[in-house]
């Protein structure tokens, strides 16, 4: 059975169409930067997971899985960072589509310290970034101490407006810390990112296709992707 050249350019259309909508146009993942202590680094990678250490730090990302955490432990000045970039975008949505969403990094870890010097201190820091807006959170132990915890549990939120078609970058940042005269101090966090508060039928897309945005438990959402 034949098909006219109208009916087949209309179903070509259609077709465009639904595919334009469901998803981003292929942004490329970008680099991510990891530094272990201040005198190894930093590195640049496009992989879209690693584990990656030095004698005293662990880093750790995996994009699928939006999430990175970094492990320290130092005496004297140190400064270790994961930096990653990612890209959004919108799916489920015409190109053009407008979104009001909001960013958020999820922050679960702690820092030590027992240092009786002067020069004295650790913080670890996050940040999350998305053009020229950002919001930022540390927890940090000053000057002398005895052996003195602190959690860093905390959320990090960032509203932003996506348009479908047109992806956006974000950066995570996990940062470790410690001063000059530091004795011995530890720190680790785990951060996990994802998109909330899309409208009904969207969903955001990262660069490399998996899609940040699950209300469910860290464990399920780790049983999904085995």
């Amino acid at each position: 059975m034949s098909v006219s050249p109208v009916r087949f350019l209309a179903t070509l259309i259609s077709a465009l169409a639904v595919a334009l909508a469901a998803g981003p146009l292929g942004a490329a993942c970008p680099e991510s930067i990891v530094m272990l202590d201040v005198d190894n680094g930093p590195f640049s990678t496009a992989r879209a997971a690693f584990d990656t250490s030095d004698a005293n730090t662990q880093a750790t990302f995996d994009r699928a899985l939006c999430y990175a955490t970094l492990a320290s432990a130092s005496a004297g000045h140190a400064t270790d960072l994961v930096r990653v970039v990612e890209v959004f975008d919108l799916g489920g949505a015409a190109p053009g589509t407008i979104a009001g969403v909001t960013l958020t990094l999820q922050l679960d870890g702690s820092i030590y310290q027992s240092c009786g010097a002067s020069g004295c201190g650790v913080e670890m820091s996050a940040t999350l970034r998305s053009g020229v807006d950002s919001v930022t959170a540390a927890a940090d132990i000053l000057g002398p101490t005895p052996p003195t915890t602190k959690p860093f549990v905390q959320t990090l939120s960032l509203p932003v407006t996506m348009t479908a078609g047109t992806p956006i970058p974000v950066e995570f940042v996990l940062r470790y810390a410690t001063g000059p005269g530091q004795d011995g101090a530890t720190g680790n966090v785990t951060g996990r990112w994802s998109v909330v508060g899309l409208p009904a039928g969207m969903w955001a897309v990262s660069c490399l296709g998996t899609t940040p945005t699950h209300a469910r438990t860290w464990g399920a959402l780790k049983a999904h992707y085995r």
